[in-house]
């Protein structure tokens, strides 16, 4: 069985690896504050709350719900709430309000086969995390686009670092374990 898949389920998770991937990734941006932000107006302005948008594939195209206050809350809380939003948006009974707000971006296009690709930030949004399949061998491809008017390849590399550590050892996610 695929380690990252049998890491969410020890971790109690129901449903797939998108919650541990929202959990990483706040994780990471509680650490580099930089990309918990937006970039308005010629200024980085950076959020307390980390507000994660996960893309999701609907009939009518590409919309992203916001899954709000995500540092801190428990991987079953997380699940729960994804669960819900995504099943909103796919049911077409979603507001302006639950696309709105979005600190950081995660666009996983793993279920569709693709190993990597380029993401594209969601202005005022600095920055997008791009997830690919996880291969047979429990591989997988972590991108980062980023906005460089505000931070530069050696702080991205760091972020996405931190974003694999905590994926590669989910227990270091020990603020997310209900």
């Amino acid at each position: 069985m695929d380690d990252h898949v049998e890491a969410a389920r020890t971790l109690g998770l129901t449903h797939g690896y998108n919650d541990l991937l929202i959990a990483a990734a706040a994780d990471a941006l509680t650490d580099h504050p930089g990309f918990n932000a937006h970039f308005e107006d010629g200024e980085h302005v950076l959020y307390s709350d980390v507000n994660v948008g996960v893309a999701v594939d609907t009939d009518g195209g590409l919309l992203t719900p916001v899954i709000r206050n995500v540092d801190g809350r428990g991987l079953a809380d997380l699940n729960k709430a994804r669960t819900a939003l995504t099943e909103r948006v796919l049911e077409g009974d979603f507001s302006m309000d639950d696309l709105a707000g979005g600190t950081f971006t995660i666009s996983n296009l793993g279920m569709f086969g693709v190993d990597d690709f380029d993401p594209i930030i969601n202005p005022p949004q600095v920055a997008i995390l791009g997830v690919g399949r996880r291969r047979d061998d429990a591989t997988m491809t972590l991108s980062l686009s980023f906005d460089h008017r505000v931070e530069n390849g050696a702080a991205a590399a760091r972020f996405l670092g931190t974003i694999a550590e905590n994926l590669e050892d989910p227990n270091t996610l020990s603020g997310y374990l209900d």
